[in-house]
């Protein structure tokens, strides 16, 4: 077989043409079961974040180390995907980001490139310790029909964003995180809001379903959608309000922020983040305010 195939070697292509690194193994031997991410890929990348990229709204699928959002049919797409390496494979996959072929070098994490397709499509990977993070995309055209090229210095920042929120995660989690933090009693995002209490906000009937520890979705017989994540640590809340560029909100938490093309709002209570983003934007004030007073109860809560 040779030395070579002794070693990891790239697996998975996505559809618009950028690598991601999967470690296999050759011959009769199984693949290495993966190893679990270090955060969750949708909060690197959120629907928001992805359907502002687009410039369009966006469905979501995945959990865990693995996050996909699709528009227009499926045209236009985010895909992230963050693991944690095995110690062999980190200088082999720093070699390979490197070395990418017509790739552009970016100045993040320990290596990491940009690639753009001819078809329209990208990636970026970046490698910071033993950590991966993949983001991968295609835009559409106004009419929704039609691939277009990606800006390669928007695509470049759109990927610095993501890489900020994990990097923040990575180190609200270890151990030189504050006390304050590490000890914050976790909220429950089904918990801090009721679905009566959504109701006014969307209209209808709501039922509230958990989406992983740190979201959970409300839905309305009416066809509108509200996602609640917690978080916890002051970072988490300043990566995401710069993101955003959202306006201050006062009287809510202790610092708070709105977006309101993207029907989100955000606080800051203590060392507890939570957010909350509707399927739709804010269009009147009356929009605003019932989405305000909704993220004020929660509050109470936190």
């Amino acid at each position: 077989m040779g030395r070579s195939l002794s070693r990891a070697v790239i697996g998975s292509v996505l559809a618009f043409g950028f690598v991601l690194h999967a470690p296999l193994i050759a011959g009769a031997a199984a693949t290495k079961k993966p190893v679990p991410a270090v955060a969750d890929a949708c909060q690197i990348v959120t629907q928001a974040a992805a359907a502002e990229f687009l410039g369009t709204p966006v469905a979501q699928s995945g959990s865990g180390s693995s996050c996909d959002y699709a528009g227009n049919g499926g045209i236009a797409a985010v895909t992230v995907r963050v693991r944690t390496l095995s110690g062999p494979d980190v200088a082999f996959t720093k070699k390979q980001i490197k070395s990418a072929k017509n790739a552009t070098a970016l100045k993040l994490g320990d290596a990491a490139s940009e690639a753009i397709t001819p078809g329209g499509g990208g990636g970026i990977q970046v490698l910071k310790g033993k950590v991966l993070l993949d983001v991968s995309a295609r835009k559409s055209d106004a009419s929704g029909q039609q691939v277009v090229a990606l800006d390669p210095t928007a695509f470049a920042t759109f990927a610095r964003a993501a890489f900020g929120r994990l990097y923040a995660k990575s180190s609200s989690g270890s151990s030189s995180s504050s006390a304050s933090s590490s000890s914050a009693t976790p909220l429950d995002p089904c918990q801090v809001v009721t679905p009566e209490e959504v109701a006014i906000v969307l209209g209808g009937t709501v039922t509230a379903t958990p989406a992983g520890s740190q979201d959970c979705d409300f839905r309305s017989n009416a066809g509108k959608t509200l996602r609640v994540t917690v978080a916890t640590g002051k970072p988490r809340y300043e990566t995401d309000a710069k993101h955003f560029t959202g306006t201050h909100v006062s009287g809510l938490g202790d610092v708070a922020f709105l977006a309101q093309p993207n029907g989100l709002v955000g606080f800051l209570k203590g060392q507890h983040v939570v957010e909350m983003q509707t399927s739709s934007a804010l269009v009147s004030q009356d929009d605003v305010n019932a989405l305000e007073d909704l993220a004020r109860k929660a509050a109470a809560r936190a």
